[in-house]
Order: structure tokens, then C-alpha cells, then sequence
């Protein structure tokens, strides 16, 4: 988990800087057929090397559920992406509509014989919290990897290219510390990793913001460190403790749910930090990206008291062990 921990980092933000590259030397259109190339390549490569290891069942797909999950999805994201910039009318209503789809669907998740999603692993406190956790982390993960290069190249001018090689230390250090996050796991727990994340990531988002009108790239790529490597000693034991709180059974729902939280979270951390830089731009470049550095604080300090529920959780289970 340490490794895959390291994977859901690198993935993401090594993304930002293969799009900084492409855009530095050709045309906007030649990286979304790059990143059409390499979805492709992945799915050839899962068809012929990744082999199934699980019980294969013969579920029906649920039409109603597969609506009802797109509307609820389609409007709460496209309700908080346009609310900053858009008709904030129109935005409220398309949230509405999503949120109200969104309970129809739990509630038919319930009810049905083979649904979309089984949300049964929810029910369990600890596994849910712990999807919380993930997707904050996730969340700013996200956002901050893009928001910190749309800064620098808008305000501070440098180039896409210049503007990604920002991110490459931090990415690097993520890599070698998810494992490293793996091994603390193994012999303490996710009691001390998950507190020390959150506080990192709190820290030094909140540096970030106050040291933002330096406009300095190297000391920009000093402090986004801490802020990943952060998100590094959260995912990996986090997703680990909370499957770990399933039954063999549920596991595999437990994973679905899991990973449908990493696209969620995603959609929702780029849309709404990148609507708090853009509100907060309209006075000046760097109190738009101080709004979203400090935004992305506050999830960090919920993430934290969060951790606190999870470490007690923890203990707990290691004194009936």
C-alpha cells in the first residue's frame, strides 16, 4: 500500500509536469492526444497482463442507479465549478438537483438485489472515516497541483515547463517517503502518521500563503515539500487501516468505494480551489492563490481532527490484541 500510496502521488502530479513540457513545445491540442495515447496504452496493457484474482459473479447493471449516480455527480460538480464564475442561480439549482438525485440513489442502493455501488461498508465508522480522510488529502493533492502552477505562470510569468519543474521535488520526495510511510505503518500503526500528514500539509500550505509575494520559484518548491510528502504519509495507511476494518466479504465493495472517492475527490478539489483563486484574483494574483493555500489549511486541520478519531480507534484495537 506504501507503493501504491507512492503511485497515487506520482501519477497525478507527474501529470502537471508532462503537460508543462507539451505545452512549452507544441499545441494544447497534442497533449490531450498524448494523454489519449497513454489511456490507451493502459488499457491494452491491463487486458493482456493483469490477471483476475477474484470470484467472478454475474451481477445485472442497474439502469436507474447508473442515471441517477450521473445526475447527482454531474450536478454537484457542475454546480460548485460554476458557482464562482458562472449564474449562481443556475449553479445552486444543478446542486440541488444532484444532492437530491444523490440520496434517491443511496437509498435504492439499499433496497435493490445487485446494486451499482454496494455502500455497506460504509455503515462501518471507522472505514468511513477513513474515506474521508483519503479524499481530503486527495483533495489537496489535486488542487494545489494545479493552482500553484496557474499562479506562477500568470503572475509570476514563468513558462508551463519552469512552472511543473516547481512540483518535481516535492513529487520526488512523495515517492520515497509512501514507502517509508508503509513500513511506520506496519510497526506503529496509522496513529503517528496521520496526525504528522495533516500537520505538514496545514504548515506549510499555510507558508505557501504567506510567503507567496517572495516570487520565489526555489523557495515555492521548498515549502510544496512538506505539503506532498504529507499527503504521502496519509494515503497509503489510511486506505490500508480502513479496508483493513472490512470483512473479507465486503473488501472488494469497500475498494470500489474507495476508489470512487479518488474521482470525486479530484472533480471537487480542482473545481472549488480553483474557483477560490479566481474570486480571489479579481483584487490581485497572489490573494487568490492565498485564499486557496489557506483553504486547503483548513481541510487539513478537519483531516487532522479526523486522524485523532482514527489513532483512538487504533489504540483501541491494539489493547484488545
Amino acid at each position: 500500500m506504501g507503493i501504491m500510496g507512492a503511485m497515487t502521488t506520482l501519477g497525478p502530479s507527474s501529470s502537471v509536469i508532462l503537460a508543462g513540457v507539451i505545452l512549452s513545445f507544441f499545441d494544447w491540442r497534442i497533449m490531450l492526444l498524448v494523454f489519449a495515447g497513454l489511456a490507451l496504452l493502459c488499457f491494452i496493457s491491463a487486458a493482456f497482463i493483469l490477471g483476475n484474482i477474484a470470484e467472478l459473479t454475474h451481477p445485472k447493471l442497474d439502469i436507474l442507479s447508473t442515471i441517477l449516480i450521473s445526475f447527482a455527480l454531474i450536478g454537484v460538480l457542475y454546480g460548485i465549478s460554476t458557482a464562482f464564475s458562472g449564474n449562481i442561480y443556475l449553479s445552486v439549482i444543478t446542486a440541488i438537483i444532484g444532492i437530491i438525485c444523490l440520496v434517491f440513489f443511496i437509498r435504492r442502493q439499499n433496497r435493490i438485489e445487485n446494486p451499482l455501488i454496494d455502500l455497506r461498508p460504509l455503515s462501518i465508522r471507522p472505514f468511513a472515516v477513513g474515506v474521508i480522510i483519503n479524499m481530503i488529502s486527495l483533495i489537496v493533492i489535486f488542487a494545489m497541483n494545479i493552482v500553484l502552477p496557474i499562479y506562477l505562470q500568470s503572475a509570476a510569468g514563468v513558462s508551463a515547463f519552469e512552472a511543473s519543474l516547481t512540483l518535481f521535488p516535492a513529487i520526488l520526495m512523495s515517492c520515497v517517503m509512501s514507502p517509508i510511510a508503509g513500513k511506520i505503518y506496519d510497526k506503529h500503526g496509522p496513529g503517528i502518521l496521520l496526525p504528522l500528514g495533516f500537520v505538514c500539509i496545514a504548515v506549510f500550505t499555510a507558508s505557501l500563503a504567506a510567503f507567496i509575494s517572495t516570487g520565489s520559484l526555489l523557495l515555492f518548491a521548498l515549502l510544496y515539500v512538506p505539503v506532498i510528502c504529507g499527503s504521502a504519509l496519509i494515503i497509503g495507511p489510511i486506505q490500508s487501516f480502513a479496508l483493513s476494518r472490512l470483512s473479507y466479504e465486503m473488501n472488494p465493495h469497500g475498494v470500489i468505494v474507495m476508489s470512487t472517492g479518488f474521482q470525486i475527490a479530484g472533480c471537487i478539489g480542482s473545481s472549488l480551489f480553483a474557483g477560490i483563486y479566481a474570486i480571489g484574483s479579481l483584487s490581485a494574483a497572489e490573494t487568490g492563490f492565498s485564499y486557496a493555500a489557506l483553504l486547503a489549511c483548513i481541510f487539513a486541520v478537519a483531516g487532522f481532527c479526523l486522524a485523532l478519531y482514527i489513532r483512538k480507534v487504533s489504540r483501541t484495537a491494539s489493547n484488545v490484541n
